[in-house]
């Protein structure tokens, strides 16, 4: 067995041996950065720190090493794991290795180690386990040279989703379980919101039976309901459709029960794990159970099988905020106010990034997408002074409100 990641019911990550066992440096460290970050970014660090923590429990052919004798070699081995072997892209692996030579600096500082992570004092000279340069005051390791990239997101269309979405509940027993996967993935798909916003919904963000009926009634199309932010902490407003609420309540009061069991561990969490825990559905869950549909599904359509392989849950968030910039461009909303719109519905903080998001000029939105491609042009003819006083501006209604 190898070592693993283990969430407490205080929130605390912890790394623990094989055997059970904590160990104490990588998880003090942890504890250290989630004074300043949020929990599902602490999460995913702890993920990130885990993996050389397991391939040092079966270095010298399974004998071991503790990670205080981690060196250059060691280090090489791991890039060779990753970049070779996996398939890891070396974005990843360098984001990964800084985590490590970070862990690595804090515990020689904490007297945690001696003589482990530095600069070598002179050519030849070898006073460090793991040598280290300072870039611009940044570590930098021989293993991240090279130019990274960046790769724009391929947006897959709607049919290659459709047919991931309907390989979920393939191979999945349980009813009840088929319809926490969808929800949860249509949440994705509809809503902007992040795989760790979709797990971390509490039961008590849906409006009781009563208000959505009477919404209904009224003919109440959406309603602003406060979620918690998974970048950045604090809460933000979505807006759901009222008939995603009602099926939300449906699986509330029907389906959910069925997932707690008798165990009487309740947490509140609106996704829970199929455990009888009560505790929030992994959003690794959602990860693992979207690729594995993707696989089923490209093997059922071998003419679209290269495209549905490259499906992830993220593409959802994608394509929730593409169909909602084209929305508004279709009602006559201007370049300004869809940008903000796409800003505070997606929950991003620059122009940049909400752009990345939006992929308006593609085959599959561009047969109704006049409207976009002038407020495109529109938008690249700006000069940056006028970017920012939109962002400004933008920042002054958040204020006000």
């Amino acid at each position: 067995m190898l070592p693993f990641l283990r969430k407490r019911p205080d929130g605390r990550v912890v790394i623990c041996n094989a055997d059970s066992t904590r160990i104490f440096a990588p998880t003090l460290f942890l504890d250290e950065l989630a004074e300043t970050l949020a929990s599902t970014t602490i999460l995913e660090y702890g993920s990130m720190l885990l993996e050389p923590f397991r391939l040092l429990s079966v270095a010298k052919q399974g004998a071991g090493l503790s990670w205080t004798e981690a060196d250059d070699d060691f280090l090489s081995r791991w890039h060779m794991e990753c970049i070779t072997r996996r398939k890891i892209s070396r974005k990843v692996f360098v984001r990964r290795l800084v985590l490590f030579l970070r862990f690595l600096l804090w515990a020689q500082e904490n007297g945690w180690s001696k003589y482990h992570v530095g600069v070598q004092p002179g050519k030849g000279e070898r006073r460090f386990a793991i040598s280290i340069r300072l870039v611009k005051g940044n570590v930098w390791h021989r293993l991240m040279k090279g130019k990274i990239h960046k790769r724009r997101t391929r947006l897959p269309t709607h049919k290659v989703l459709d047919l991931v979405e309907s390989s979920l509940a393939e191979g999945v027993v349980k009813p009840q379980l088929v319809e926490r996967n969808h929800l949860a993935l249509t949440c994705c798909r509809i809503l902007t919101l992040r795989r760790s916003e979709v797990a971390a919904l509490r039961v008590d963000t849906v409006p009781t039976r009563a208000r959505l009926t009477r919404l209904a009634a009224n003919g109440v199309v959406t309603i602003p309901l406060v979620v918690m932010r998974a970048k950045g902490a604090g809460e933000r407003d979505v807006d759901f459709p009222v008939s995603m609420l009602v099926a939300l309540r449906d699986y509330i009061e029907f389906d959910r029960p069925k997932l707690l069991g008798f165990s009487g561990k309740d947490e509140g969490i609106l996704f829970c794990a199929n455990n009888r825990s009560g505790r929030a559905l992994c959003p690794g869950t959602i990860t693992n159970a979207y690729k594995s549909a993707a696989h089923r599904a490209a093997d059922q359509n071998p003419e679209l099988a290269d495209a549905i392989r490259l499906a992830r849950p993220h593409h959802l968030r994608h394509r929730a905020i593409t169909d909602l910039a084209a929305g508004c461009l279709a009602e006559g909303m201007t370049a300004d106010q869809t940008m903000l719109m796409v800003m505070d519905q997606a929950a991003v903080s620059s122009l940049g990034m909400a752009r990345h998001y939006m992929h308006l000029a593609e085959a599959d939105v561009r047969k109704r997408s006049k409207e976009w491609k002038a407020a495109e042009k529109d938008l690249d003819r700006r000069s940056g002074s006028r970017l920012a006083a939109v962002q400004v501006d933008r920042f002054e209604r958040r204020k006000q409100s």
